[in-house]
């Protein structure tokens, strides 16, 4: 029942009691009290004395409706009062208004909507506060691994750009081509973390509408070079890279740039999360005549169950501490874009046995009258 209604019964019946119990006082203090006290009608002031027990009626009443009714609107009140302060645990007093059934009261019960509607809004409230506080610490902390990210390879650049400019050596020109290649791979990579920024602050924003740049590309030939970049990575020297495929050649419609993003992210995770020497397979497989499969595998040190349960996870928090790390976009972009593919993704991992990433991607990419690839 709602409150309107419930309230609206609650107040016919109190005036309804608050009626009888003063036809029944006032003929009670009439016809037995005041007579009892030598208090008859040709006394002076009997008309004085009927006025006081009519008076006295409604102060007992009043008193008792002001109870009845205003007090669980003081502890709706004192409990919003804390919710504005920030202090989102409920009054005390809340213990005491439910039975030892753990019913309300029923004096409560008439507000028993807006009191659960309180209790779930300062649930959400210390929810929502406490994932601020998360957010902003992940936040920090994403701030500081790119700072350290963009720092590491401008060492090199400002070292090899010294070496280039001292006047005190003579390079040869061998010398020099390999310096400039090590600064043009470090900006190159500097380059590659502020397009992780631009499309991590493209991805936060909801309004955001990235559309896919789509081309045919020979998917074979187009992974092979990713694991060609990954496989030449100082921090990769000591991994062992293999690609399978059961076709040569297959052409298929995707952004090329963002399907570079996933496969360098999913490739440098199997780098950084497992110990040299670690096995890292990547198969090629057709499904039918409109997909086409990825199977990134490895031996490695696996995940616990639910570090998978959660890799995907999309939540504002979530999202910002799965981008820590020395490999930019994190797992839950990953799906975001796939999913701007149209395709799917699912992890199967067992700690100490290794990690499967298997994508789902169409081999031409179906146009929808809906479709903005809208990233969230």
């Amino acid at each position: 029942m709602k409150t309107k209604i419930r309230f609206s019964i609650y107040f016919i019946v109190g005036f309804i009691a608050w009626l009888l119990s003063l036809g029944l006082m006032l003929p009670l203090a009439m016809e037995l009290v005041l007579p009892s006290l030598h208090i008859t009608e040709e006394y002076k002031y009997y008309d004085l004395f009927v006025l006081v027990v009519f008076a006295i009626n409604i102060l007992i009443c009043s008193i008792f409706f002001s109870w009845y009714f205003g007090g669980p609107l003081w502890f709706i009140i004192s409990w919003i009062a804390n919710l504005s302060k920030g202090n989102y645990d409920p009054p005390a007093k809340k213990q005491k208004i439910y039975t030892k059934k753990n019913k309300l009261k029923r004096r409560y019960r008439l507000y028993e909507e807006v009191i659960v509607h309180l209790h779930t809004l300062s649930v959400s409230l210390q929810k929502a506060e406490h994932d601020r506080m998360e957010l902003e610490k992940a936040k920090k902390d994403w701030i500081a691994g790119i700072s350290h990210d963009v720092k590491t390879p401008l060492t090199y650049i400002t070292g090899y750009s010294a070496l280039l400019l001292n006047d005190q050596y003579n390079w040869n020109e061998e010398e020099k081509v390999t310096f400039l290649q090590e600064i043009e791979g470090k900006a190159r990579h500097i380059e590659s973390l502020v397009q992780d920024l631009h499309l991590s602050y493209q991805m936060d924003n909801i309004e955001t509408l990235i559309p896919l740049q789509l081309n045919k590309v020979n998917i074979i030939e187009f992974v092979k070079t990713i694991m060609a970049d990954i496989a030449n990575d100082p921090r990769a020297k000591k991994y062992h890279f293999s690609f399978h495929s059961t076709f040569d050649r297959m052409q298929v419609e995707i952004d090329e740039k963002l399907i570079h993003r996933i496969f360098q992210n999913i490739l440098m995770n199997a780098v950084l999360h497992n110990d040299e020497g670690t096995n890292i397979e990547v198969m090629i497989e057709k499904v039918n005549d409109a997909h086409i499969q990825f199977i990134v595998k490895d031996d490695g040190k696996g995940m616990e169950s639910e570090v998978v349960d959660h890799l995907f996870d999309s939540d504002r928090v979530t999202l910002a501490k799965n981008r820590l790390g020395r490999n930019g976009l994190g797992m839950s972009i990953v799906k975001e874009l796939v999913t701007a593919h149209q395709g799917q993704i699912s992890v199967t991992s067992e700690k100490d046995k290794g990690t499967t990433i298997v994508i789902l991607l169409p081999i031409k990419k179906e146009i929808r009258k809906d479709d903005k690839s809208k990233l969230k």
